[in-house]
């Protein structure tokens, strides 16, 4: 089962800026996590590639235990993780986002990250017999804080500037499309991305940017309105600009991590409040 699109308990559109905040029941988040969210987290995808490429290697049975400790290793995810594989999921099942490449297959030390934007992938924007393509970027917080709007909206690493910058700097966004482009070739989404890749090069805010607030507290309205109206601003033509809260159950996200803790597992790593990512 998907990600559910939830209840719409508040809608704060600015202008063309997109702002909505959607409710999850205990029902939908945990059909949530066991299936597309887990999916990434587990990174199906990437074990499934892995597997394919060592497929022929005639290993002894030590061998074959280590090379599932190569490739399956790695500490349990922080209740943080969870939350950015919660609104990738959500984003690919209803904004027809695809995000192809996983921060996992770039880490170089464990729980490594890829500076610029928590998502870098493409979007879906024509009709089903004639779709086409942009490129889409997207930032997610996860927060445990009661206050509204809550801290990881704030700072240099917060969600409102993550989010002008990358409406704002050209850089940034040519950094993230050069991302893409070195991994693009011979994928079964080359096709996609060169289309994407032509709306951008004839105007380089033809994108679409995504901040995601992942919150497990009552719904409340001042979490994203200052936040639409002011990103608002400066909203260049042809850039699509959406935020979302998704409030789940309270208490769930100190709990998110053990979900996927390994079987007999006691402990987890969590992050009380701020989401904490090395490298933004």
């Amino acid at each position: 089962m998907a990600v559910a699109l939830g209840t719409e308990v508040y809608k704060v559109d600015h202008l063309r800026v997109v702002a909505r905040g959607k409710s999850h029941s205990v029902s939908q988040r945990d059909a949530a996590l066991v299936s597309d969210v887990r999916a990434l987290i587990q990174d199906d995808k990437g074990s499934k590639k892995a597997a394919a490429l060592t497929s022929s290697l005639n290993l002894t049975g030590f061998a074959t235990k280590n090379l599932n400790a190569v490739l399956n290793g790695g500490s349990p995810p922080k209740d943080w993780e969870v939350g950015e594989a919660y609104g990738e999921a959500y984003l690919g099942t209803h904004k027809r986002c695809h995000f192809p490449w996983s921060d996992r297959w770039d880490e170089r030390k464990d729980k490594s990250s890829l500076p610029g934007s928590d998502l870098v992938g493409l979007q879906e924007t024509g009709t089903p017999k004639s779709p086409s393509f942009r490129f889409a970027f997207g930032e997610v917080k996860t927060s445990t804080e009661k206050k509204c709007p809550p801290g990881v909206m704030y700072g240099k690493e917060g969600l409102k500037k993550q989010m002008e910058d990358l409406r704002d700097q050209h850089e940034i966004r040519n950094t993230l499309v050069r991302y893409l482009t070195m991994r693009a070739q011979g994928a079964d989404w080359e096709d996609k991305f060169k289309e994407a890749l032509v709306r951008f090069l004839a105007e380089s805010t033809d994108v679409a940017i995504f901040g995601v607030l992942i919150r497990d507290v009552s719904p409340a309205e001042s979490d994203l309105k200052t936040r639409s109206k002011n990103i608002a601003k400066k909203h260049p033509p042809k850039m699509h600009i959406e935020l979302l809260a998704i409030y789940l159950p309270s208490g769930s996200i100190n709990n998110l991590g053990t979900t996927f803790a390994p079987a007999g597992s006691k402990t987890k790593a969590t992050t009380t409040g701020v989401k904490k990512k090395g490298g933004k």
